[in-house]
């Protein structure tokens, strides 16, 4: 239990023994507290009962007027850090009414939002060892870390929301300029990229985590033991690594029969899959914050490379279009024949009637008739008009 003199003592922070720092208010409450009525005994001394009850509770009514504050809201999400004499201290106020001794003097409230934080890091371009331009979109969401106030107290010392925002958007471009080019990478080509969504979300996992994710103790890149324990196909640089440095793919197989190892590359696995999910909590000390999800959308190619590949596209489309209907075609003029009767040649023409890529002509042929045979004829046309007319 606490002797009257621990508790008046306003605790001074340390980030060893108390992590998350105790609240110094209610110390500083009954100090003034007592202060009040040291000054209520000395007017009821000097003038009457009536005159200190009424210094006494003016004063602390006073007091308690002064202290209340409800700045920080629940929605949107608010958390409020304590300053003391102007220095950060390490105690964070849910949202609510809260109390503040000497509000702005002696204590003050740092209102900060503690909502999550949705980055989107769209159009990060990369070239690859290939010299061709690809880009990956990336998505990312953090929040402060508002259960320990010292990384809450780190947030506010690096510059708040943009300066975070600023220093996640460089950690990511140099983490996949790295991973899309790097010696050790296994990437060798624009398509071991876009199809490496999961290879990426790791590689980013570890840069945006910094400490706040265990290192694997192994010298062995960390995707190439992930892809050798899940059975996945490596790239072509990465088996060209394994030949030329020998009996690295056997190290690799005795490394993951490590216990340590192997938990740790599954611990890693399910790190990834939360992160992308947007399920997991993983705390970035150096900037005072905990991120909930990094996921990598859509990998797609850019530039010259876009175009060609377009081009390529369109291209096997229409030969593919071309062979069906050349297929097509064959079928049926080899009915007609078969069936019909006619030579290749009808067979075909008729083929282009139906599909209206040809015209039918008839030519048209005059007759000569002899003079008798066109009186008979004249005289059968007057006898139809005739009765006609009639």
């Amino acid at each position: 239990m606490k002797t009257l003199k621990q508790f008046l003592t306003i605790p001074k922070p340390d980030q060893e023994k108390a992590p998350k720092g105790e609240d110094p208010t209610w110390a500083a409450i009954w100090k003034i507290v007592g202060a009040i009525s040291v000054i209520a005994l000395i007017v009821t001394w000097a003038t009457s009962w009536e005159m200190g009850w009424l210094v006494f509770f003016g004063l602390l009514g006073a007091f308690i007027t002064q202290g209340l504050d409800r700045s920080a809201t629940a929605s949107p999400y608010q958390v409020s850090l304590l300053t003391q004499w102007g220095n950060y201290y390490p105690c964070i106020k849910k949202p609510g009414i809260r109390f503040f001794p000497l509000k702005g003097f002696w204590f003050k409230p740092i209102v900060l939002d503690a909502e999550l934080i949705n980055q989107d890091i769209s159009g990060q371009e990369v070239i690859t060892p290939d010299h061709a331009l690809v880009v990956i979109p990336v998505a990312l969401n953090w929040r402060i870390n508002d259960d320990n106030p010292w990384e809450t107290i780190k947030f506010l010392k690096v510059g708040r929301e943009q300066r975070v925002k600023d220093i996640f958007n460089d950690i990511i471009r140099e983490r996949l300029r790295s991973w899309a080019y790097g010696k050790r990478s296994g990437v060798g080509s624009w398509e071991d990229v876009l199809g490496a969504d999961y290879e990426a979300s790791a590689c980013l996992l570890k840069g945006v985590a910094g400490n706040g994710i265990d290192k694997i103790p192994s010298k062995i890149p960390t995707d190439i033991l992930i892809k050798a324990h899940t059975g996945s196909e490596c790239t072509d640089k990465e088996k060209k690594q394994w030949q030329d440095e020998g009996n690295w793919k056997s190290e690799v197989l005795k490394e993951l029969k490590k216990r340590k190892v192997k938990e740790m590359i599954k611990e890693r696995m399910k790190l990834v899959e939360e992160s992308r999910l947007g399920t997991a909590k993983i705390e970035q000390p150096a900037l005072g914050v905990i991120v909930t999800r990094l996921y990598v959308g859509d990998i797609r190619p850019a530039g010259e490379l876009a175009k060609t590949i377009d081009l390529e596209v369109k291209e096997r489309r229409e030969r593919e279009a071309e062979k069906i209907e050349t297929e097509a075609s064959t079928k049926r003029i080899s009915y007609l024949m078969k069936e019909l009767g006619m030579t290749l040649e009808e067979a075909t023409q008729h083929f282009r009637i139906e599909r209206n890529k040809t015209t039918h002509t008839i030519d048209e042929k005059r007759l000569s008739i002899a003079p008798e045979a066109g009186k008979i004829l004249q005289g059968i046309r007057g006898l139809l008009f005739s009765k006609e007319e009639e």
